[in-house]
């Protein structure tokens, strides 16, 4: 039998009053991490972030992936329309991060992982 894990993200553990949904955890994986935001429409509470130098994750990379509606990333203060189809990934040189999203809701998927490492970060 595949080692292999399927489940549908409504079955899936989740945090913060449904927003975050732990993906990485419910499904297994083990050499990259990976959560699913559910954010409503025109939120704008996600923690303005970097992975550089002294945080507590250095060299940590981001994808982010919505899968529905739109969201506004903001890269060192630059403005990055994401909507369904439209992928970013963020790496460790920049020094905040910060999105918000629009409307409908957004539930964009956030993969981590550190360059040339197999080990989960999130």
């Amino acid at each position: 039998m595949p080692d292999a894990t399927i489940k549908r993200l409504d079955e899936m553990e989740s945090f913060y009053d449904g927003l975050v949904t732990r993906a990485r955890a419910e499904l297994g994986v083990t050499s990259w991490g990976m959560q699913v935001f559910e954010l409503p429409p025109h939120f704008d509470q996600y923690p303005n972030h970097h992975h550089g130098e002294g945080a507590g994750d250095p060299g940590q990379e981001e994808v982010y992936i919505p899968l529905a509606g739109s969201a506004t990333l903001v890269l060192d203060g630059e403005q990055h329309r994401l909507e369904a189809g439209v992928w970013a990934r963020s790496t460790r040189s920049a020094s905040s991060t910060r999105a918000r999203t629009a409307s409908p809701p957004s539930p964009p998927t956030c993969s981590t992982a550190k360059p040339g490492s197999t080990a989960a970060t999130a």
